[in-house]
This record gives structure tokens, C-alpha cells and sequence, in this order.
């Protein structure tokens, strides 16, 4: 089964760049796939530094309940964190409780008030599994290396359900 992805961004940072210019390198998804399942499949939350594209990221990955989780891309460094560029729901669809919580705990963010009403609620029906992501910072909606993360992030969790590959 794949996984559909969407991409909420506020209304004056339009995506600029198409989905085959976000696609990594075949040797370094797979690189980033290996370690991401590995710190998935512990059970546990994880953040990690990766570095991509000249830019560095401290990547937070939080469970919500078993079936669900949020990503955070931080832009900076262990020794300095900038600002939080997007956050990225992985919704499984393999319990709907879960998948709701998520998404109404990232509703309740203050970052994400960009995000209106009527579209949260479309969001809260996409089809399952699916990876949506929300770009907070306006410049970030066109990094390439930072588009290409989520879906390599997200295929290492569906995998360990059996759900995984894009769509």
C-alpha cells in the first residue's frame, strides 16, 4: 500500500518547486531510510541531526499512541536552534483515534494558525496513510532537501505496519 502526502503552507509562500525536485538521491534515501527505521523500529521518540542541501536540521520524531506521529524539522544545530521550518503528521489510518489527536493537538499550535477551519477538516479526511506536512517558515515550503526528508521519514514508519512506499 502507498501513502499519500500533502503540503499545508500560509498563503504567501507558494511551492515553487514541482515533487520530482524534491525526490533525493536513491543512495541517500536509502542511507537516511536505514537510520530513521532503526530509531523508529526502538519504539521510542528520537531527535537526531542530519544535515542536507547546506542546511542543518535537528529533526524531533514524537509517537502519538502507537499508529501515529509528528516530525519537527528544526533548522540549526545542537549548539543552536534556529526556528522550527515544518511539522509533519504521520497519519497511519490503522486507528482513527490516534490519527484525530494529532491532528487536533497540531491544530491547538500557534505556529500553524495559518491553517483555516474548512481546512483542517479536510485534512482530517484525507485518505490514510498519509504524511501531511506543514511548513511554518515561508522559505522552507521550497527546500528541496526538506521536502525530500518527510517522505523518507515517513516511509521508515509506515514500513513497520506493512504501509509503506509514496504516492
Amino acid at each position: 500500500m502507498k501513502f499519500h502526502v500533502f503540503c499545508v503552507a500560509p498563503d504567501e509562500a507558494p511551492p515553487t518547486i514541482t515533487p520530482q525536485q524534491t525526490v533525493l538521491p536513491p543512495e541517500t534515501f536509502a542511507r537516511l531510510y536505514e537510520q530513521s527505521k532503526a530509531f523508529i523500529l526502538k519504539g521510542k521518540d528520537f531527535a537526531r541531526q542530519i544535515a542536507l542541501g547546506g542546511v542543518e536540521y535537528i529533526v524531533y520524531f514524537k509517537r502519538s499512541g502507537s499508529t501515529a506521529a509528528q516530525v519537527a524539522f528544526v533548522r540549526g544545530n545542537a549548539a543552536r536552534l534556529d526556528k522550527v521550518d515544518a511539522i509533519a503528521a504521520l497519519l497511519s489510518g490503522l486507528d482513527d483515534a490516534e490519527d484525530a489527536r494529532l491532528l487536533a493537538s497540531l491544530r491547538s499550535r500557534k505556529s500553524l494558525g495559518f491553517c483555516k477551519p474548512d481546512e483542517w477538516k479536510k485534512l482530517a479526511a484525507t485518505p490514510r496513510p498519509a504524511a501531511i506536512t506543514f511548513f511554518v517558515e515561508a522559505a522552507a515550503v521550497n527546500n528541496r532537501a526538506l521536502q525530500g526528508l518527510v517522505p523518507v521519514l515517513a516511509t521508515a514508519f509506515f514500513d513497520q505496519f506493512g504501509i509503506g512506499g509514496e504516492e
